[in-house]
């Protein structure tokens, strides 16, 4: 097996190169898996329909493709492993963005595939595995982390957070609520068109049967006298 593959591939290199991480990433797919099995196709409850389901899909594709950005840059653009077999804390980057983007990103990639099921149940897993990851990732690498690398990385968790990927700047943060919130309407107002464009293709249905039955009838009393 090549150096590479391996938790420890050099000597003195005090941390795993991949900790829990297929542990903890496997367990959170497998559990909305689960989620998405027993409520779509077991209980068939939380099931949307009509224009939810695009916006649920158009939601999925943005979270999914920005959850393989966030990982394809932490795992294999930022010399990640380096800083791993070297004993270096690594704080720049995507690192200077969120402290796990490994892990952000494949939770991002697990929310976005959920989404494409259109059910209201994916919602709260968003909150589940978030509180997985945290509670998990505050009982193992980030003691060792604190372990290792003391103020150094108690200093650098107090500015960078552990799963959602920005920098904790007032300004910064402002964009990003303010972009949220665009985003959020767009879906709202994308939504609304939908529902009415479909309400309108029902009526124009509605008054077609109306019509023929309406002839149906007057064909009948003719025939009738």
């Amino acid at each position: 097996m090549s150096n590479t593959l391996k938790n420890y591939s050099k000597e003195g290199q005090k941390l795993p190169m991949f900790g829990i991480g297929p542990y903890l990433i496997y367990g959170i797919a497998f559990l909305n898996a689960l989620v998405i099995i027993l409520t779509h196709y077991v209980f068939k409850i939380g099931i949307l329909t009509g224009a939810w389901v695009i916006a649920f899909r158009i939601a999925g594709g943005i979270i999914l493709a920005l959850g393989i950005l966030i990982w394809y840059i932490g795992a294999m653009r930022s010399g990640m492993d380096e800083n791993i077999t070297e004993n270096k804390l690594k704080t720049d980057g995507i690192y200077s963005w969120v402290r796990n983007p490994m892990y952000t990103g494949c939770w991002f990639i697990i929310i976005g595939i959920t989404f494409m099921w259109h059910n209201y149940w994916v919602l709260p897993m968003i909150l589940v595995d978030w509180l997985i990851l945290t509670i998990v990732l505050i009982n193992t690498e980030e003691k060792w982390l604190l372990n290792l690398y003391g103020d150094e990385y108690a200093e650098y968790k107090k500015n960078v957070n552990r799963c959602i990927p920005w920098k904790r700047n007032k300004t910064l943060l402002k964009i990003i609520k303010f972009a949220l919130i665009i985003i959020f309407s767009l879906i709202l107002i994308l939504y609304i068109s939908l529902n009415i464009f479909v309400k309108s293709k029902e009526v124009k249905v509605d008054k077609k049967v109306y019509g023929i039955d309406r002839q149906r009838i007057y064909k009948s009393m003719f025939v009738a006298s």
